[in-house]
């Protein structure tokens, strides 16, 4: 009897293994996530933009570290590969920046927060709350350009344009919800339960006296 209930034991945990196992769509997507800014991170290098790629890898590094906790046998190699790499990045760059280009990489990273809050939101479906805080992002994203907009302008330029289509959607969205169908207001002082406005209470004293071209029996046939 005890051979048979072990065998039933280990039955019944592969599938509660199997059920209660990570979601390989959610850890792709979080990986997916982690990459584009670590892929950020790499083309503002290229663009001679090392503080807010100092912000896009330590960016990144979070979303890794998310993989590593959240889905720990998704890829296990490759994503302790990518935390090792990124640590010596943000260790070698920031080591060549000055302070101020660590306070600018910084802010860009306050941005970067600010955008991930926008996702949460609409992903809540509260567009509004998304809108302002689009806006806000927006704002935070024209202050960096503004000390540097030789070199973050163009940088940059992809994700301004993309802020500015997201902003107008939003907007689109909430103009469409803040127009209602007209409502047609009705008098309750005269109002009866068939109704006012038609000829079928209209008796012959209630016609014009005088006579005119028109008579009561072409007005109401």
């Amino acid at each position: 009897m005890r051979g048979p209930l072990i065998v039933l034991f280990f039955f019944v945990a592969s599938i509660v293994r199997i059920s209660f196992g990570f979601n390989v769509e959610a850890a792709v997507d979080q990986w997916s996530r982690a990459y584009s800014w670590l892929q950020t991170g790499r083309n503002l290098t290229a663009s001679g933009c090392e503080d807010l790629a100092l912000a896009s890898y330590r960016e990144a590094l979070v979303q890794f570290e998310k993989v590593a906790s959240d889905f720990p046998d998704y890829e296990t190699q490759l994503v302790n590969y990518r935390l090792e790499r990124l640590k010596e990045e943000i260790g070698a760059v920031t080591s060549r920046l000055s302070p101020e280009s660590v306070a600018v990489a910084d802010d860009y990273l306050a941005f970067i927060h600010l955008l991930d809050r926008v996702d949460e939101l609409r992903y809540q479906a509260q567009r509004d709350e998304a809108l302002v805080a689009l806006q806000q992002a927006r704002a935070a994203l024209e202050a960096i350009v503004e000390k540097n907009p030789d070199s973050y302008g163009p940088a940059v330029a992809s994700q301004t344009s993309s802020i500015a289509e997201q902003i107008g959607m939003l907007e689109a969205s909430a103009a469409r919800k803040r127009v209602k169908a007209p409502v047609v207001a009705r008098s309750t002082s005269s109002y009866t339960p068939r109704g006012r406005g038609t000829t079928e209470y209209v008796q012959l004293e209630d016609l014009p006296s005088t006579p005119s071209a028109i008579s009561g029996v072409l007005l109401f046939p």
